[in-house]
């Protein structure tokens, strides 16, 4: 099977570094990786580093109290020689936080609200113009729950599932190296990014990827590891234990921290007994104002 010219043979690192390279300016000798924990953005770190591009990566922690992510993202860091800035965020200014996520970024959801929070003291720290992300990634995957239960076999029901989180890549009006699924991470992460003059790169977006990922069932991408599709690219990595991966927002103690709320009555004016209820009142409300 060949879609756009890349069959099945095709090493995904390969494919990943080609898009990496054409996107990159050759000036910039030098990309901002916002790197994790997991396999998705390690991926891009090391084939940033495989293009001939220095790596500085950044993680984050909350309230001096350093994550899995942020001390796997050091390790990491550490054994491929990449610069490594580590930021605390504090929660000490949630409220403040909070009616800003609301009433500046347009906020709707609870994930919108905890993945956008930390990003507002990440992206002011960043030296570097391009900033790599591993947006997109799970689109591919089919990890979450919903997907594993219902979405993931036989094959057709695998390819709708992604079609529709990447919204229809056949789209005539798509262009190659364009991102194909404007999803609302990216929207607010952009919208840092322009207020910090970077340019927010989102690699797994990329319709090159698309078609890749979407020649494979999911028991191809995943067997005999998750992710193995991927993980067999970097045997580099073998030796350094890259888990699978949970919500940023969850392992850094976001979504506990915004626990908090609930008792704050300026924030809960509704009285609401769950986050996701006061994120929805708050959209409401200024979507109505």
């Amino acid at each position: 099977m060949t879609v756009n010219g890349i069959t099945k043979q095709t090493h995904f690192s390969d494919l990943l570094e080609s898009v990496m390279q054409k996107s990159i300016p050759e000036r910039e000798k030098t990309v901002a990786v916002l790197l994790s924990g997991g396999m998705d953005s390690v991926s891009l770190a090391l084939s940033a580093q495989r293009i001939g591009k220095q790596v500085h990566a950044y993680s984050f922690y909350c309230d001096d109290s350093p994550s899995y992510d942020s001390l796997k993202a050091q390790d990491v860091s550490a054994e491929f020689g990449f610069e490594f800035t580590p930021i605390n965020v504090s929660t000490d200014n949630l409220r403040s936080d909070f009616i800003r996520l609301a009433n500046t970024y347009r906020c709707r959801k609870k994930t919108h609200f905890e993945t956008t929070f930390p990003m507002m003291y990440v992206l002011p720290k960043i030296q570097e113009q391009i900033v790599l992300v591993g947006i997109g990634a799970d689109g591919h995957f089919g990890m979450n729950k919903s997907a594993m239960m219902h979405h993931i076999r036989p094959k057709e029901k695998f390819d709708k599932l992604r079609h529709t989180v990447f919204h229809g890549p056949d789209n005539p009006n798509r262009t190659d190296g364009e991102p194909v699924h404007p999803t609302s991470d990216r929207r607010f992460l952009q919208m840092l990014c322009d207020e910090n003059a970077r340019r927010l790169l989102m690699p797994y977006t990329f319709t090159e990827i698309f078609d890749y990922f979407i020649q494979f069932e999911w028991d191809e991408i995943h067997k005999p590891q998750q992710k193995y599709l991927v993980r067999k690219c970097y045997p580099e990595l073998e030796g350094l234990q890259i888990k699978p991966h949970l919500n940023y927002q969850l392992v850094s103690g976001v979504s506990k921290a915004f626990e908090r709320l609930l008792d704050d009555p300026e924030i809960n004016f509704a009285n609401r007994s769950r986050i996701m209820d006061i994120c929805r009142d708050w959209h409401y409300a200024i979507s109505a104002a």
